[in-house]
């Protein structure tokens, strides 16, 4: 009987679902996992095997040829922009940036100051990218995600911050669910004494009272020696006003009506989850720690135009040197590590198979961007007593991020403004530099009435327009280009291999960059020391 490759293997699978596929592409490694720990044995072949091109100075890129170069191998990194990186990239006073289309943008952040345009926090199960942060000596710091302090905001109605939303949800959905538990209506069968436990859970998660209702008004506070109303109070307790004056709660139905059903701050996602963590200083960082440890073998200013076999069975690169007048060069090697956006690559004239171009155009940049905004001083903290979190609104901007260090500090400060995760409407995809400014401003401004008096310069940047990565993160229309896309790019092509986050069941995070490239560097490593 003819024997299967692995990716035979997987597209048999396939046909009785999508389910089944992920579970034996898992099992024979073809995706990549966050364990963390890695560690190749071994070393590099000392003929044929030990020359290899990496394409791409983001994480992928960088970590690959990190890995590679510790086993010896003779490993180069061609990189098109001037500095490591790609999509890690802090932006302070002085960085320059011309997206396609549009003029230039220099940033006019005072020193101290930064803006993480791309990648901005690690989950702390992010073993690989944390791994990296130790070994590199890289301080750590939290991030916080959610603030309960920090406002949610649907357009029309008066920002309302996350705890009094919280706490009315929790409130009134609670007091539903008692109730028909009470009444004995529940689809599922609880036992009297399971359904009691329940009552008691819902009773202290929704602060109920005695007939299971959540107060319209008055004190929430479980014991009376303690005021702790979730809420929140318009008078806190303490103050020489006595016991405090709690806020009211806002009735379901408005609650419902104002649209805020379809508006969660909750940060239940495992990759969100607390504790959030980030390099102290930014994220770049990590990217620059990888560059000092590559040296000469880093090579910036170099635009990949062509990837070709060579006849002995290898590769040949044709790239400009921006350093040499832009001239094109040509680099060869044993083999090939693509970690280049796929819809950029698949534009490079290559000797690709079929499959692997199509599998290759099967993923799109995604519309995403952020507007960084730097205050005269930090109004949010003084006079909101918001530290670090998140504001959510249902506006364009979507999101408000509040700096996660120099809590209490004076002066000037740098505020996230904007950072939509899509542009469906296509709102920012049309605006010039002055007019994302002055969206953020004014939308901004009905979360913040402070931000007009204390507003000193802006940057943006929208990801679909930068150079190079024309995109935030890789999407897909449906899951079966995601399938395809997979299964293909994760077997080689001849003497060319693919990493990225794309590559992982963790798309979008440095993560996953890390355990697509660890998977790489491992199938690489084992083919060359077999030749």
């Amino acid at each position: 009987m003819p024997s299967l490759t692995r990716r035979q293997f997987v597209t048999r699978v396939a046909r009785f679902g999508g389910a089944a596929a992920f579970a034996a592409m898992f099992g024979l490694e073809l995706l990549a996992r966050d364990r963390g720990g890695f560690k190749l044995e071994g070393r590099a072949p000392r003929g044929r095997g030990r020359r290899v091109l990496v394409l791409g100075g983001g994480p992928a890129g960088l970590a690959t040829a990190y890995q590679l170069r510790k086993l010896g191998y003779d490993c180069s990194l061609l990189e098109a922009r001037q500095r490591p990186g790609g999509r890690n990239w802090t932006v302070r006073g002085g960085t320059a940036e011309t997206e396609l289309g549009l003029p230039a943008q220099r940033c006019g952040f005072d020193a101290g100051q930064f803006f993480n345009a791309g990648a901005m926090r690690f989950s702390h199960h992010h073993r690989t990218a944390l791994d990296y942060c130790r070994e590199f000596g890289l301080e750590l710091v939290p991030f916080p995600q959610f603030n309960e302090a920090a406002f949610v905001h649907v357009d029309g109605q008066p920002p309302r911050r996350i705890r009094e939303f919280s706490a009315d949800w929790r409130g009134h959905v609670g007091e539903l669910l008692a109730k028909v538990i009470r009444r004995d209506a529940l689809d599922v069968p609880l036992t009297a004494e399971d359904g009691e436990k329940l009552i008691a859970y819902l009773r202290a998660e929704g602060r109920l009272d005695a007939s299971l209702t959540y107060p319209r008004n008055g004190d929430t506070s479980l014991d009376p020696t303690y005021l702790d109303h979730p809420r929140g109070y318009t008078v806190g307790p303490g103050n020489d006003d006595g016991p405090g004056t709690p806020t009211a709660p806002e009735s379901l139905e408005k609650l419902l009506r104002a649209g805020y059903g379809t508006l969660h701050p909750y940060d239940h996602e495992l990759n969100e989850q607390s504790t959030m963590l980030t390099p102290s200083g930014g994220m770049d960082r990590l990217a620059h720690a990888f560059a000092e440890r590559l040296g000469p073998a880093l090579l910036y200013g170099r635009e990949v135009r062509e990837i070709r076999r060579t006849a002995d069975g290898g590769v040949r690169v044709v790239h400009t040197d921006a350093a040499a007048g832009g001239d094109a060069q040509t680099a060869f090697a044993d083999f090939c590590v693509v970690t280049l956006p796929p819809h950029l690559t698949a534009r490079l004239q290559t000797d690709f198979a079929a499959p692997t171009l199509a599998a290759l155009r099967k993923g799109r940049g995604e519309h995403a961007g952020k507007i960084a905004l730097q205050f005269k001083r930090r109004f949010w903290e003084e006079d909101d007593d918001i530290y670090g979190g998140r504001s959510l609104t249902t506006q364009p901007i979507s999101q408000i991020y509040y700096p996660f260090d120099g809590f209490g500090a004076r002066g000037k400060a740098v505020v996230i403004g904007a950072y939509h995760m899509s542009d469906p409407q296509g709102i920012f995809s049309e605006l010039t530099l002055p007019e994302r400014e002055r969206l953020a401003l004014e939308q901004g401004a009905k979360l913040h009435p402070q931000y007009p008096a204390e507003f000193d310069n802006a940057f943006s940047v929208e990801w679909h327009r930068v150079r190079y990565s024309e995109g935030a993160w890789i999407a897909w229309d449906n899951p079966a280009d995601y399938d395809v896309m997979q299964r293909t790019l994760s077997e080689p092509d001849g003497p060319c291999y693919f990493a990225g986050d794309w590559l992982s069941p963790i798309t979008g995070w440095q993560a996953g960059a890390f355990v697509s490239a660890h998977r790489t560097c491992a199938r690489l490593h084992a083919r060359a020391t077999a030749l």
